[in-house]
């Protein structure tokens, strides 16, 4: 079942872009930065009115004619035949009417034949049946002709409607979305690591908190993960906020780039589309195809819910390793009760993004941007949240990214290229993500444990 609705998205995308000569890309973003690019943004709403809408609808406009065409001959041929259909009908009418009146005035008496007559009125009878006939092809003909103009007529409505549609969301509309995103992160989990603070240190053993620790590995930076066991945090609790803002913006970027956990990985081949088509084209590709295939999957499931789930338990996970002295299924729960509202919102503000920029917008291709761990800071894609601003203005920083602490925004459009069909993909970065770097950790090590 899965190969055939695999096939049959491929089969309808092979339909939806026609001959396109495709090219394979991979536009992998890794940096970004919380500068907002307000002014590129404002009224940033895409309207496709180029040369390929206009060839897209073409064909139909073609069809149109033709059918219309055909319609006016078939109606010219039935008029035609009606027109001798009626004229047989009167030519027997009035041969029947003299019959009747040479038959009321017969005399057997007198030799006048009548054969002629009637052979005339059995010609004409004849001619009459096939009019008739005709006129019933004719009639047919025409009835067909008409569906098919329906048809036809339907199909340019549609195209029109699909190729000429606008896009009603403005960049600056995306961008403000993120930025309620990050703003809910950073309040989530600045809230989250101030409650905590005081219960911090009480499990001093950590092969208590085994399971949770290689949990939290695989989240976390191995130095980030390092330096919450190295480092008494119930003084600052700076180290644990970076922590919960780092796992909490990677499941956000998840949730606004992949897609829905529950059905991303059986349909991943069939709606991900790489290739530089038009953007015509590919935006309403990758509008209609995530339209289905999550329709396919996700079966009215609590998507908010199971993501918030995800969220209570990574953090738990991280409270444990903090040394919180409590039984990790308690601890979910507290955390649970507390803060599962404002993690909701945070999904459904992630949600939201995907299903705006995945399926409501055709004109650009708008996406998050985070800054990989380990790379070296560039502060054209990323802001430091933690830079020294004397440094900064002598570009004096060398320090490798840490973590993100907040998503950012980058506005891809696929543009055609001279004389040809293939595209080249442009970027712009509407909004900077904020990332620490791994001189956060050295300076917050240096200091004395309080």
């Amino acid at each position: 079942m899965m190969a055939t609705f695999t096939s049959g998205l491929r089969s309808l995308k092979n339909t939806f872009t026609g001959t396109t000569s495709r090219q394979r890309r991979s536009a992998s973003v890794t940096g970004s930065s919380r500068t907002s690019y307000t002014s590129q943004c404002e009224g940033g709403i895409g309207v496709q009115t180029n040369s390929d809408d206009r060839a897209a609808v073409e064909p139909y406009q073609q069809n149109l004619q033709d059918a219309r065409k055909m319609v006016e001959i078939w109606k010219k041929k039935a008029e035609q035949a009606e027109e001798r259909a009626h004229w047989a009908e009167a030519r027997l009418a009035e041969a029947n009417r003299r019959r009747s009146a040479e038959h009321a005035t017969f005399d057997p008496r007198a030799e006048r034949p009548v054969p002629e007559a009637e052979h005339h009125i059995n010609h004409l009878q004849a001619t009459l049946a096939q009019y008739e006939q005709e006129l019933r092809r004719t009639n047919d003909e025409l009835r067909d002709t008409a569906a098919l103009l329906d048809r036809r007529s339907a199909e340019l409505r549609d195209a029109q409607a699909y190729l000429n549609h606008p896009d009603d969301v403005a960049d600056s509309e995306v961008l403000h979305l993120v930025e309620r995103i990050n703003s809910r992160i950073y309040q989530t989990a600045a809230s989250i690591a101030d409650g905590f603070q005081s219960r911090y240190g009480e499990q001093k053993d950590i092969q208590g908190s085994h399971e949770a620790a290689t949990r939290v590995r695989r989240l976390l930076d191995r130095e980030l993960f390092h330096a919450l066991n190295t480092k008494d945090h119930s003084g600052d609790p700076m180290v644990v906020q970076t922590a919960l803002q780092a796992i909490m913006v990677s499941l956000a970027k998840w949730i606004c780039d992949k897609r829905v956990r529950t059905w991303q990985p059986f349909g991943q081949d069939a709606y991900v589309d790489d290739d530089p088509e038009q953007q015509s084209v590919a935006g309403r590709w990758r509008a209609l195809s995530r339209t289905y295939v999550k329709m396919f999957f996700e079966n009215h499931e609590d998507l908010e819910g199971t993501e918030v789930l995800v969220l209570v338990r990574d953090i738990t996970n991280i409270l444990l390793v903090y040394g919180i002295a409590t039984a990790p299924q308690d601890l979910c729960t507290e955390v649970g009760n507390s803060y599962a509202d404002a993690l909701r919102e945070i999904v459904h503000l992630s949600l939201k993004f995907q299903r705006i920029t995945g399926e409501g917008i055709i004109s650009r291709d708008l996406r998050i941007l985070t800054a990989r761990s380990g790379k070296p800071f560039d502060p054209s894609r990323m802001v430091d949240e933690w830079a020294d601003p004397k440094k900064a203005r002598h570009n004096d920083n060398t320090h490798p990214v840490l973590c993100t602490t907040q998503l950012g925004l980058v506005r891809e459009e696929v543009k055609a290229t001279e004389g040809g069909v293939e595209g080249r993909v442009t970027e712009m970065v509407l909004l900077k993500p904020s990332v620490v770097l791994t001189s956060f950790l050295e300076e917050l090590l240096s200091e004395p444990s309080s």
